[in-house]
């Protein structure tokens, strides 16, 4: 029982990265750090990632303004995570 919350990170993120994906599909990179995060976002790119979007992401207990702000400051914190990704991940993923 105790692991329920742990269960649902996997649809957070995945959430929270739909919403902002027709953005981020512009870039050639991108499709390798969603497929990274969502294989394994602290092994693969560290606890610090999915800590912020616990910390910043969807809230089932906030509504309307409060939760578009933080929907806001989630895409802020994911776009930062991908410019640093971009720059590890750039010359593997480019043709």
């Amino acid at each position: 029982m105790g692991n329920a919350a742990y269960m649902k990170q996997p649809d957070i993120v995945e959430m929270v990265l739909d919403q902002y994906k027709p953005e981020l599909t512009e870039e050639p990179w991108f499709q390798s750090l969603y497929n990274a995060m969502r294989e394994s976002i602290a092994d693969r790119h560290g606890v610090p990632v999915m800590e912020a979007i616990l910390e910043h992401g969807i809230s089932p207990n906030v509504r309307g303004r409060e939760n578009h702000t933080l929907l806001q400051r989630t895409k802020i914190e994911l776009m930062r995570i991908a410019d640093e990704e971009r720059v590890s991940l750039g010359d593997g993923v480019r043709k």
